[in-house]
């Protein structure tokens, strides 16, 4: 039988109850509001009350508990926070971010991601990991599901419910828990482990956005023998896999049995990646992804109204992105309108998206027709206080010409920025603000330019 929607409860502790994010085996997540500073929550609870000596029970009370310690010892943009853990009635709550986004599993099965995307990925996952470890937090499960994707392309890892807290920096003793195709050997094995557990399930997760598959699948058992007993194949060569071979020797190393033949530690494994990627490590924009894998790995936004926009002209928009871009073309008109409060402006920004110069310039006119008002904007968005729209070849230019300065992100920078700016001025100081040698700066506005 299907679960039945259950009913709100009015507040949990000092929080009013607005609505349901979701239900499981043991438990519910609600929308909520802190009255005290309006704050928009999720909140995670368990039902505590149950037979006296329930022993599965009590164990999940205390990864209950567990999370919220874990979880609210951390203040990182990439980890998802956890304002406070409180008991209500039989009722065991953790009241934590209310995060505008779907776990990152919803959307690997489609095969590998660019390589550029895999960077931007990893780079956010080592930070948190890094930042939580310097914490004495173990994740102990690190996977896709407790990985949350926000629509701006951010990362956050959440579900600390079994993460371990090492008070005295000592390894400790594991207990076989975890998910199995990313738990590392010592968590099989039940011997001592540190955060280097942690190093593994990222290489495991690094392996699968490159290749397109785990490195290690099958029946519980079997994992644990392939995790135990056998090597993968690298990345590049995994079956089906366009994975460069720029990557294999990193991943192979966090994937070592020997946690002392890994990564050192997050750090470590980040600045390795960088490297790699020819990524200065100052300045690195951690959170860019293209707009492309963003809509992949996250399902189709927005399927009611959006305040403040007529729904005939999203559709309008959409019909007319639609012989150019595809299917796409909802979730990017649908999540650009999330972040423009006028037409103009949204026009400017899926304009980007169309790397044909013509069409771009034809979408563009096509908004001329809305209205007088509107007309005027869209003009001036058109042409820009420079007077030229930074068209596909420019851009492509601009990525080649960062790329020795940012590495295998910069023509995802490029293309992220024109879709952006309201002007091929405005994109150019964009890119420029990235460089922070004056020299570079300057030969870089000789190679785009004049406008």
């Amino acid at each position: 039988m299907p679960h039945s929607v259950p009913a709100l409860p009015a507040r949990l502790g000092k929080y009013r109850v607005t609505g349901l994010l979701g239900q499981g085996a043991m438990g519910i997540v609600y929308r909520a509001e802190d009255p005290d500073i309006l704050r928009p929550v999720a909140i995670k609870t368990m039902h505590c009350a149950g037979r006296a000596g329930d022993a599965e029970r009590e164990s999940a009370l205390q990864r209950f508990r567990n999370e919220a310690q874990a979880a609210g010892r951390l203040h990182h943009p990439g980890i998802v926070a956890v304002h406070e853990y409180g008991v209500d009635g039989d009722t065991a709550y953790i009241a934590m971010e209310l995060v505008d986004g779907h776990p990152l599993s919803g959307g690997l099965g489609a095969g590998a991601l660019p390589p550029a995307d895999v960077v931007g990925l990893m780079l956010q996952l080592l930070d948190a990991l890094a930042h939580a470890h310097a914490h004495g937090v173990w994740h102990r499960d690190i996977k896709p599901s407790n990985l949350m994707l926000t629509r701006d392309g951010r990362l956050k890892v959440t579900d600390f419910g079994i993460a371990r807290i090492d008070e005295r920096g000592l390894t400790r003793e594991a207990s076989l828990i975890g998910t199995p195709h990313c738990m590392a050997p010592e968590q099989f094995l039940g011997g001592p482990i540190d955060h280097r557990v942690d190093l593994w399930a990222a290489g495991v997760l690094m392996y699968q956005l490159l290749a397109g598959r785990q490195p290690f699948s099958g029946r519980p058992d079997v994992v644990m023998y392939q995790v135990l007993h056998q090597t993968p194949a690298p990345p590049s060569q995994a079956e089906g896999s366009g994975s460069p071979v720029l990557f294999d020797a990193l991943v192979m190393q966090a994937l070592s049995r020997r946690p002392e033949a890994r990564p050192a530690d997050a750090t470590a494994f980040r600045e390795a990646l960088l490297a790699l990627a020819g990524v200065p490590a100052r300045g690195v924009p951690a959170g860019t992804l293209s707009d492309e894998t963003v809509v992949r790995l996250l399902p189709v936004a927005g399927g009611g109204p959006l305040p403040g926009w007529d729904e005939g002209s999203l559709r309008e928009l959409e019909t007319r992105l639609l012989p150019e871009l595809g299917p796409v073309a909802r979730v990017l008109v649908r999540r650009a309108a999330r972040e423009c409060t006028d037409l103009p402006t949204l026009h400017g920004r899926l304009a980007g998206h169309l790397e044909d110069e013509g069409a771009r310039r034809r979408f563009l006119a096509a908004g001329l027709s809305v209205g007088a008002s509107r007309a005027s904007a869209a003009s001036a968005v058109l042409s820009g206080d420079s007077g030229v729209w930074p068209d596909a070849e420019r851009v492509r230019r601009a990525g080649r010409l960062l790329l020795p300065h940012l590495g295998p992100i910069a023509p995802v920078l490029a293309q992220r920025e024109a879709a952006r700016a309201a002007s091929a001025s405005v994109w150019l100081q964009a890119l420029l603000a990235r460089i922070d040698d004056p020299q570079v700066r300057a030969a870089l506005e000789r190679g785009l330019g004049p406008f």
